[in-house]
């Protein structure tokens, strides 16, 4: 039989210890964007989604560009325009990305982030078996529809303010 013995140390010995470093968490993060598959495949579908939804919007409106008028043409903002596809994309990330890894959070935080997620919510108005953890099917609409207000509101502000 074998046994473990603890090496003693001195009091005045301290264990070799470094704080983390922006490299160090640079480097630990690489391993993790190279070794979880799912990881890069989200990462790359946002930014296919953001460029090819910024193309179309920025093709669509330059269309448009020859009938506006001389005022529209003027405050007429391209790079804007074309951010509308990233924004579209970061949204369908927030609402579809997001939801799939929330489910790698522990169940003390993944039931209540899951439970008031807007899609989550929402479904279980037309959920016929409701499981554990999730709303009831009015209340569920209820926080869907909420989320819905508070983005309404945003852009409202947010068109308010830059482009009215």
């Amino acid at each position: 039989m074998t046994g473990a013995t603890i090496a003693r140390t001195a009091p005045g010995h301290q264990a070799a210890f470094r704080a983390a470093t922006f490299a160090d968490v640079l480097r630990s993060e690489w391993v993790k964007l190279r070794s979880v598959r799912s990881t890069f495949w989200a990462l790359t579908t946002t930014v296919v989604l953001g460029i090819a939804l910024g193309a179309v919007i920025s093709a669509v409106t330059a269309h448009a560009y020859a009938r506006f008028s001389a005022a529209a043409k003027l405050s007429w903002d391209p790079t804007g325009v074309s951010q509308a596809g990233v924004a579209i994309a970061c949204m369908i990330a927030v609402l579809f990305v997001l939801p799939g890894i929330a489910q790698a959070l522990p169940d003390s935080w993944r039931n209540p982030v899951t439970e008031f997620w807007p899609t989550q919510a929402g479904s279980q108005l037309t959920s016929v078996y409701h499981s554990a953890h999730t709303l009831q099917p009015w209340p569920g609409f209820g926080v869907m529809c909420l989320f819905v207000a508070i983005v309404y509101a945003i852009a409202w502000t947010l068109l308010d303010r830059r482009d009215a």
